[in-house]
Parts: C-alpha cells; structure tokens; sequence
C-alpha cells in the first residue's frame, strides 16, 4: 500500500481538480480526485492536525516561552518554545520567525505581548461585514414578493341588465420558474 499524505480539508473543486487545505502549512494545494482518499475519524478520539503532524514527522509547539530580537525585523526574531510532549527545559529550543510564524501558539503569544501586527495576514480570519441596511432592505423585498402574476380580461354578462361589459376578473395566472 502507498503512503499517502495528508488529512487536507478540501476547500473547492472544478471538475476533478481540488483545492485542498495543508492542515499543518495552511497552504493549498491542487490536486486530482483520483489521487484523493476518504478520511474517516472519530472527532472525540482523534484530531485531524496531529495526524497531519505525524506525517509530515512535525513537532507540535505547546508554548511560546520568551523572545528575542527587533519586532521590527522579523527576520532577526528567535522565540523559546517548549515542544508537546517535552517536559525538560534542556529540550525547549530557539527558533527563527520563519519557522514559527504560522503557529497558533505564537499568535497566542504576540497578543498577549502588544505585537499583535506582526502576526501574518493569512493567519487572520476575516470577519465578515454585517450588511448595510440598504442590503437587509433589499433581502427583506425580495422574500416578500410574491410570484409573478398576470391579469386575465374577459367579456362579462350583466345578470340583471343583460348586457355584455369588459371587466377585469382577478383570476391569477402563476409563472414558475423552469
């Protein structure tokens, strides 16, 4: 049996090509449907990313501890992590900003710090704008309409005078939509 990489979250598709999302990266990346598996997991027993971490063989960071370097210079930040699973401080190690700079813990880390700017823009998630009350309007005209309707005229007899009248009967005709 190949090794297969991944889980990834699948995120679009056109046609057999998907885009799917590196959990451990959050890169994407196209690929295939025929080089793509189903995924199964108990949410309760196992999490996606540690799976994702294991193979790749990647470490999982438990906690920025300290920093060193201009904020300003990113590229000169080292910061102190202590790794999952490592209880000695002799195994905490120091690490460049490019290798932890889309780590959780180090957004974690810059906020409680007041260098909330330094985390990268692809890291943060976007909230979405309420709609104006212009947009609600529109939304709220569009669920009140009612279907297209359409106004039969016919010739009508007067029961009483016996004579013909034009009238418009309120009979509605309904269109749907094919």
């Amino acid at each position: 049996m190949p090794f297969k990489r991944g889980p990834y979250r699948v995120v679009n598709n056109i046609g057999t090509r998907y885009t799917v999302l590196d959990l451990t990266t959050n890169k994407h990346e196209d690929v295939l449907i025929h080089r793509l598996h189903p995924f199964s997991y108990d949410a309760a027993e196992h999490d996606p990313k540690e799976i994702a971490a294991r193979s790749k063989e990647e470490f999982v960071v438990a906690e920025i501890l300290e920093h060193e370097g201009d904020p300003k210079f990113k590229s000169s930040m080292r910061f102190l992590v202590h790794w999952e699973g490592y209880s000695d401080p002799a195994e905490h190690t120091w690490e460049s900003w490019k290798n932890v700079r889309l780590v959780d813990k180090l957004h974690d880390y810059l906020r409680a710090h007041a260098m909330e700017h330094l985390i990268p823009r692809e890291c943060i998630t976007e909230v979405t704008p309420e709609a104006s009350r212009y947009q609600k309007k529109r939304d709220k005209r569009a669920v009140q309409e009612q279907p297209v309707t359409a106004v039969e005229k016919r010739p009508r007899v007067d029961s009483e005078s016996g004579t013909r009248r034009s009238t418009r009967s309120h009979k509605k005709v309904t269109f749907s939509e094919m």
